[in-house]
């Protein structure tokens, strides 16, 4: 399953390497619409055979995605992020089209059935075997692929401060992860995968998520880390404000920092100045990119192209991120030599426990 036009990159401080360069993800969210997803599958069938429909790199739906590859080359992206995968199904058909495009996936380990991913209101209830069997299911269904840029085990679950306890299972899943990826890698062979997250906005400015999930020894912590950010596009005074918080938050990030969806929709068309922010002389030194969010239009807005019935109109949203992706098409030059190294300095130390930060330091065993 390897492929030779999308070399397996690896990490190495705080970047993405392609052949040894740093690399800056351009890509979009890419899920099939709300809409058209079929109805969760009843509990009852075997957890494999669940989201068949929902699955966007399913091969049985490959020729859709022949027609989006189409303008993902459009539009110049190099990688898209999936949320939900089906794991009884092949697919190595599509993820060797997208690689045959220089097309890197980031996949999510967690599903939107019960018990196949973190809740952030019974955390410690929700960390059990059969999740673990999702995630390793994730894993062996997608380890082989080389244009697998990265696993993530959770996304958009702390949101508040009573929240905040799930971080003790999402840094937990992390571990499980990174540890059943090695013994794989040393029984079969093939590769480690980065594994990280995708944490809310306010989780990743407002508390010390980050600061957590690279707390702790090497096998625990994050190799990479993503956040949500809807808030870039509310003028421009707002936008030098963010950009200032997050070069202050990130600047001494030692793994990759990804922004896994953003361009905000209150006003449409949505024009994507953020994107000249992001990869403009301050944030491309710190970020890895980005992912437009999202690729269909649903019923919350967000789309650059609409389904009509398996035909795809482009929206002028379309138009604008592919313009301000053309415009950014230099920034990788800029790239500076990466910074300090994840594992220099021995283990890291935990955020203290607050008001708005309840998490510890002390990780939950893991299920038998």
């Amino acid at each position: 399953m390897s492929a030779e036009s999308t070399p397996a990159l690896t990490i190495q401080h705080n970047r993405f390497l392609l052949n040894g360069k740093p690399l800056l993800f351009r890509g979009v969210v890419y899920q099939i619409p709300f809409r058209s997803r079929a109805i969760i599958k009843p509990s009852t069938l075997p957890p494999k055979e669940r989201y068949t429909d929902r699955d966007p790199l399913n091969d049985a739906r490959l020729a859709e995605l022949e027609r989006d590859v189409e303008l993902f080359r459009e539009l110049g992206i190099n990688a898209i992020w999936v949320y939900t995968v089906c794991l009884n199904v092949s697919h190595d058909r599509c993820m060797k089209l997208l690689s045959d495009n220089g097309i890197y996936v980031f996949v999510g380990c967690s599903a939107p059935g019960v018990g196949e991913s973190v809740n952030r209101l019974t955390p410690h209830g929700s960390y059990s075997r059969s999740l673990l069997d999702r995630y390793y299911g994730v894993v062996d269904a997608f380890a082989g692929y080389d244009n697998l840029a990265g696993f993530s085990v959770a996304d958009h679950v702390v949101n508040n401060a009573q929240a905040t306890k799930a971080a003790e299972v999402i840094k937990a899943l992390v571990r499980d992860v990174k540890g059943y990826m090695r013994a794989r890698t040393e029984k079969t062979g093939g590769r480690t995968v980065p594994v990280g997250l995708v944490d809310e906005e306010w989780a990743a400015t407002q508390v010390p998520s980050f600061d957590y999930y690279m707390s702790g020894s090497p096998e625990e912590r994050v190799d990479f880390y993503a956040l949500v950010n809807f808030s870039w596009g509310l003028g421009k005074l707002q936008g030098e404000v963010k950009e200032d918080i997050l070069v202050r938050k990130f600047s001494g990030s030692k793994v990759p920092i990804l922004v896994a969806e953003y361009g905000a929709n209150t006003e449409r068309p949505r024009t994507f100045e953020e994107t000249k922010v992001l990869y403009g002389e301050r944030l491309c030194q710190i970020f890895s990119g980005g992912f437009a969010y999202e690729f269909f239009e649903a019923a919350n807005r967000y789309g650059l192209v609409k389904d009509n019935g398996g035909d795809l109109t482009r929206l002028e949203d379309f138009e604008q991120y592919r313009r301000r992706l053309q415009e950014t098409a230099g920034a990788d030059r800029g790239l500076m030599t990466p910074g300090p190294d994840a594992t220099e300095g021995g283990e890291a130390l935990f955020p203290s426990v607050s008001e708005n930060w309840l998490a510890i330091s002390t990780l939950p065993s893991r299920p038998l």
